[in-house]
């Protein structure tokens, strides 16, 4: 569950949670944004990413999670991360088969993105773009093809030759870049 404490080591509150089924613990850490705590638990019994009050404990929104459907163990173990894009503050979380993005005000999916991954790291952003790892493990058909590499990419999808790929350039069939 969830406890929180003042520096004297008084108890506020605790917020019961479901023991997790795991083969690795639960692996994933508390963040706090504001006066939100983000906790995203992608395991059984209850997958979810969840907002609770830092004063209260209260539970602000909760959105349950679809475990993802791939061969062996299907659980996700990375820390929320926070990222503004277009103009809106969301929470980054990342599962065996794709990195999502909710809405930090009620955590509705705002988009997604299909990526293989052991899903234990954490995103991260900076300058504007957001990084994040994952690997081809071939769980998908076509997941185990190699990546084109940036000339490739630019020779292929390049339609306006200023050496990038815009968002409107980046091809629908890639999933990963």
């Amino acid at each position: 569950g969830l406890l929180c404490y003042d520096f004297e080591g008084n108890e506020l509150w605790n917020k019961p949670l479901p023991v997790a089924r795991t083969i690795q613990g639960t692996g994933t850490s508390p963040v706090v944004v504001g006066e939100l705590l983000l906790l995203h638990r992608e395991f059984l019994p209850e997958p979810s990413l969840m907002a609770v009050s830092c004063r209260t404990g209260k539970t602000i929104w909760n959105q349950v999670c679809q475990l993802a459907r791939v061969p062996g163990p299907n659980n996700a173990y990375s820390t929320p991360a926070l990222w503004q894009h277009d103009g809106v503050d969301e929470v980054i979380i990342q599962n065996r088969s794709r990195i999502s993005a909710h809405d930090l005000k009620d955590g509705t999916k705002r988009w997604s993105i299909q990526l293989s991954s052991s899903a234990c790291s954490t995103p991260v952003n900076g300058d504007g773009l957001l990084f994040v790892v994952g690997h081809l493990s071939g769980t998908e058909p076509g997941e185990s093809d190699p990546l084109p590499t940036f000339d490739e990419l630019l020779e292929k999808s390049d339609k306006d030759e200023d050496g990038q790929i815009s968002n409107a350039e980046f091809p629908d069939n890639l999933d990963i870049f």
